[in-house]
């Protein structure tokens, strides 16, 4: 079994258009998950319940989305046809800002934990690293992939950047 994985993780800034392009850039190049944050979704009809909310389908691909009512403004895309044995970890919260995958292939295994650093959706608590990650950050396994849309700055992943914003020292920790 091949432990060759390839991962494409993109912001779709809440559009179909994006969505679509994505899914065709990853069945052209043999991606085996995406890692989205601001997914498209056709909002509810009534209430705020996101619970049965329509994401873009693709036949290639199956869709990982925290288990929350709330809108999810992250999800991940795996390839029907992945080697890998992917599945929402027992761990990962029900907040819409963060997923964490528990992704296995024989000997190999590890989490990736999907990030959009954002305040909540009322606009009353803390951003996602804050009210999530780092209070269930000891749970982690040590073999862990973290990807995202941080909203913070740093050189290490922003190498034509000039600031650091408050926040990112922290996350680096």
């Amino acid at each position: 079994m091949s432990t060759d994985l390839k991962i494409l993780q993109i912001n779709l800034n809440c559009s179909a258009l994006a969505t679509e392009s994505a899914l065709q850039y990853s069945i052209e190049n043999k991606i085996d998950i995406i890692i989205v944050q601001e997914p498209w979704l056709v909002r509810p009809s009534q209430g705020l319940d996101y619970k049965n909310t329509r994401l873009v389908v693709h036949q290639g691909f199956i869709q990982l989305i925290p288990n929350t009512e709330l809108r999810p403004r992250t999800l991940a895309y795996i390839a029907r046809n992945s080697n890998f044995n992917t599945s929402i970890s027992s761990i990962s919260p029900k907040d819409p800002d963060l997923l964490i995958l528990d992704i296995t292939s024989g000997n190999f295994d590890f989490q990736l934990v999907n990030i959009y650093n954002e305040a909540d959706q009322e606009k009353i608590g803390p951003k996602t690293l804050e009210r999530v990650l780092y209070p269930i950050s000891n749970s982690l396994q040590s073999n862990l992939l973290v990807l995202g849309d941080f909203n913070l700055h740093h050189a290490w992943w922003d190498p034509l950047t000039n600031t650091t914003t408050p926040g990112s020292k922290e996350f680096i920790d």
